[in-house]
């Protein structure tokens, strides 16, 4: 008899959320605002770690953010531009139709839903509180970022998953290499194949390109 699954842990840019928000709505305003954020918050450390000067700062974030950079406080930096621009009503998050009944369905089966995402914590707190859908923060039981280690090594998973049965936790990601490192930690995994994803020929892994048979 297979293991139940009790958690789900969740990729946010194409798997829960089009690649084109992140890619044409989310880094776009990001990158436009860093002069205007560094401006403002000149004295912050979190800025001072990028450089002395406004201009050396500037150019710095825009070859972090042009080189696609992981760099926690980059991240962090990124997070705090996009909470300005939620709270303010200047975008709200995408999520594909069928998250949120995914998500009801886990809360009424007392499964726990996870994210697991390159942007921070806090990032990806804003994504669930300022979705199109309303505030989904109730239906997740917790966040991990980089911190915890990159989402290509299997490391990363066995410290998400603790002392829990991996065999218990299913992972859904577009990346074939976060879905290796996580199906070598023991945990059971599944490719979203979304709208405006790369294609992925021959991945061997289960394909959803919708959640709606899930649980």
């Amino acid at each position: 008899m297979p293991t139940p699954i009790r958690t789900i842990l969740l990729d946010i840019e194409g798997t829960v959320g089009s690649i084109s928000f992140v890619k044409n709505v989310l880094f776009p305003l990001a990158k436009q605002q860093y002069a205007e954020y560094v401006h403002k918050h000149m004295d912050d450390a979190s800025v001072r770690v990028f450089g002395n000067s406004l201009d050396e700062i500037v150019d710095k974030l825009n070859t972090l953010h042009d080189s696609g950079s992981k760099d926690q406080a980059f991240k962090a930096l990124q997070g705090s531009i996009w909470k300005d621009a939620y709270e303010n009503g200047k975008v709200v998050a995408h999520l594909f139709p069928d998250v949120v009944p995914l998500l009801k369905r886990a809360a009424d089966k007392g499964v726990r839903v996870c994210i697991y995402s390159s942007g921070s914590v806090p990032a990806q707190k804003l994504y669930f509180h300022y979705s199109e859908y309303g505030d989904l923060s109730n239906y997740i039981s917790e966040y991990y970022d980089t911190s915890i280690g990159p989402k290509v090594e299997a490391d990363s998973y066995k410290r998400i998953v603790g002392s829990d049965d991996p065999a218990t936790w299913l992972f859904l990601s577009d990346n074939v290499h976060e879905l290796d490192a996580a199906r070598q930690s023991g945990l059971k995994v599944g490719l979203a194949v979304r709208p405006g994803n790369e294609p992925v020929s021959s991945s061997g892994y289960s394909e959803y390109g919708s959640f709606d048979s899930l649980l």
